[in-house]
């Protein structure tokens, strides 16, 4: 995609100002007032009886709080610079995209619509509402302002397995994500381990192609810290932390490289059977949150109120980490496919 240093500075201001609390809306006037051109989301092959919103969406991955989704009519909308989530919907199906819209660009999007039910077999709503108990706080983010609004989800209890995404590639001819091979040879049960080495775009496609997204940096993070904010799936006992979780498996950390594991570091990956016999189940019923495999948040990284532009936020922690004592986050080029990534998805429930 073509980017001019004006239209990559304007980005990186407008993304900066929802950092800080700017909502885009706000920013995009700014942006306008200085020349700025608009961008557009162009939707191809749009089915007559289907409906179509658009809401922007904070660096965060969530909706600007305020915000009211707009029609997108005719198949097309001029936007301001900044992040949306288009949502188009016909009777049961529906699909769901996140992107980010650049000044002077049109972004196509071809929408595959599956059916929600289908999509939302198997996983584990999070209701959120009256009388659902917000933790107080995780971070420095105070739940029970961010989720004002809020509709409740449903999130995968488990990470995409290398079995799922097989079904992904074969249908779609994407090629396989970094270390496919390398697990392949490693893992005995290949199938039922997660899938890693996969960059967020892919993660991504993914997600769109199941019916579903990657959810937001709050979304994850209140699944995994539902409701009574403790600091591990099961409860606060700090003790025999790798017997109840995958992390802290490899010993020697000072020979060991995660960008070049051999077949001996990749066997350390848990199945979901495996895992599911674990400590590591939250409150809901998902599986490995705390640890096994980072996941793929939708949030993008920010750093001293700048944004990190290129970036992702991860959560949760990994087989390939030292013994740590909380649910961990980091930033990672979206590009980037480590050993230590998965993802999970959601969707709306």
């Amino acid at each position: 995609r073509r980017e001019d240093g004006a239209t990559r500075r304007a980005v990186l201001i407008g993304l900066g100002a929802a950092a800080i609390g700017v909502p885009l809306a706000s920013w995009a006037i700014i942006a306008g007032s200085r020349g700025n051109t608009r961008g557009a989301i162009r939707l191809r092959s749009l089915p007559p009886a289907a409906h179509a919103t658009v809401i922007p969406i904070e660096w965060t991955g969530d909706p600007v709080p305020g915000a009211s989704p707009s029609d997108i009519g005719a198949g097309r909308a001029k936007l301001e610079p900044g992040l949306y989530r288009v949502t188009v919907s016909q009777g049961s199906d529906r699909a769901e995209y996140d992107r980010l819209v650049v000044a002077g660009e049109t972004i196509d999007i071809t929408p595959r619509l599956v059916d929600a039910d289908l999509a939302r077999e198997g996983m584990i709503v999070v209701p959120i509402g009256d009388g659902v108990p917000a933790p107080k706080t995780v971070g420095q983010t105070r739940y029970a302002t961010a989720i004002e609004g809020w509709s409740s989800y449903a999130i995968d209890p488990f990470e995409v397995t290398n079995a799922q995404y097989a079904r992904f590639l074969e249908a779609t001819g994407r090629p396989p994500p970094s270390y496919w091979r390398s697990v392949a040879d490693a893992a005995p049960a290949f199938d039922d381990v997660p899938v890693i080495g996969v960059a967020f775009a892919d993660a991504q496609a993914y997600a769109e192609w199941a019916g579903k997204r990657i959810p937001s940096r709050l979304e994850w993070q209140f699944a995994a810290m539902y409701a009574d904010s403790r600091t591990f799936p099961w409860g606060d006992d700090k003790t025999r932390i790798e017997e109840r979780a995958n992390i802290g498996t490899i010993r020697d950390q000072s020979a060991f490289d995660v960008r070049t594991p051999t077949a001996a570091d990749l066997a350390h990956l848990w199945t979901r059977e495996r895992t599911l016999d674990s400590d590591d189940v939250t409150t809901l019923g998902c599986v490995g949150m705390f640890a096994n495999v980072m996941n793929w948040t939708s949030g993008i990284a920010v750093v001293n109120e700048n944004t990190q532009w290129g970036t992702r936020m991860v959560h949760g922690n990994s087989w390939a980490q030292p013994r740590v004592h909380h649910l961990d986050h980091s930033m990672i080029m979206e590009e980037a496919g480590a050993p230590a990534i998965g993802f999970r998805c959601i969707t709306t429930a």
